[in-house]
């Protein structure tokens, strides 16, 4: 691969790695895929802590810049590739409210699915952060229910964003059909090009 070309970083079981993979391929942009075994603790090796210093998975390199955390590389990459950014200056600003938001209220979900199946989670902890994860899902049911996608008439980073994580709400333990709206949104983004099942667009392995 040239210095122009992307090179992506990450793990299959990282809802950050997958972010940014969905958005790949939705685009359509070109790039090698790096496989980081996160499991034999490939992300704390001094080569890869010289990409990314808090050790951590998504990374992309392009054009001779290390870009780190997940909703950065969205934006770097739509900013890059004139890609999934919104077609106006108020959408553009709506694409990174979204992404903030989801960084913050929607991301419970992720917190749940990591205490329910990695950490072996307390009960109170767990019921706590499917609490918040149904109050971001109203927000965004709500949201839903006045447009196709989230931040204008066409899908945007804060659509994959937002995608990615409610992917793994089963590993959380919530019903995403409690939410109609979202429901109706996903099968819009799955009958998308480049968009589907996350198992299926993530590599286990490397990729030139």
């Amino acid at each position: 691969m040239n210095d122009k070309s992307v090179n992506l970083y990450g793990h299959y079981l990282s809802i950050p790695s997958c972010k940014v993979g969905l958005m790949l391929s939705m685009s359509g942009i070109p790039h090698a895929y790096h496989h980081v075994d996160l499991m034999k603790g490939a992300q704390k090796e001094p080569s890869f802590q010289a990409l990314n210093r808090f050790a951590q998975v998504p990374v992309i390199v392009h054009d001779n810049k290390t870009i780190i955390q997940s909703d950065v590389i969205l934006v770097y990459l739509a900013e890059q590739f004139s890609a999934m950014d919104g077609g106006t200056e108020e959408e553009r600003l709506g694409v990174r409210e979204w992404l903030c938001w989801q960084a913050d209220r929607l991301w419970n979900i992720t917190r749940a699915r990591s205490q329910i199946k990695f950490q072996n989670g307390a009960p109170a902890v767990v019921d706590q952060l499917q609490g918040a994860s149904r109050d971001a899902l109203g927000v965004l049911d709500a949201h839903l229910e006045g447009g196709d996608f989230i931040a204008g008439s066409a899908p945007t980073i804060a659509d994959v964003a937002c995608y990615t994580v409610i992917a793994h709400a089963g590993d959380a333990e919530l019903d995403i059909s409690e939410w109609p709206a979202i429901t109706d949104w996903q099968a819009r983004m799955n009958a998308l090009h480049g968009c589907g099942d996350l198992e299926d667009i993530m590599p286990r392995e490397s990729r030139a």
